[in-house]
């Protein structure tokens, strides 16, 4: 069973994503902020994190900056929400080394979609070329 971690202040768009991947058979792990995300990164080692961009604490850019420091972390492929997300935006996240960002609102299935993309290693390879 793949383990996805959420991250994400919305408790109610985190839990409604937490349950759908559940049903989906992922072991889903929350957090509610950039701290707490980094923390059950370092922690669990999932296989893929889905994590907001704009948070308390520490938000999606600055987590996914920490994760790449880390040689074990930095092999976790990201994928990062933003709210009706920008050209610029999704750039940024790009250069990072995030395997992709999703707009808020987005669907089920497309979040799912992405996700099974990245654990297949189709996107991982764009992460691994931007070390």
């Amino acid at each position: 069973m793949k383990t996805i971690l959420i991250v994400e202040d919305n408790e109610g768009f985190r839990g409604f994503i937490a349950d759908f991947l559940r049903w989906r058979s992922f072991h889903v792990i929350e957090a509610a902020d950039g701290v707490q995300g980094w923390e059950l990164a370092i922690e669990n080692k999932p296989d893929l994190i889905l994590s907001d961009i704009y948070m308390p604490r520490l938000n999606g850019y600055q987590l996914l900056e920490r994760l790449q420091q880390d040689l074990d972390a930095a092999m976790i492929p990201v994928v990062l929400l933003a709210t009706h997300a920008t050209l610029e935006e999704r750039d940024r996240a790009l250069q990072l080394g995030a395997a992709d960002l999703l707009s808020k609102p987005t669907l089920p299935a497309r979040i799912l979609g992405t996700i099974s993309t990245c654990l297949r290693g189709n996107l991982q390879g764009h992460r691994n070329s931007q070390r």
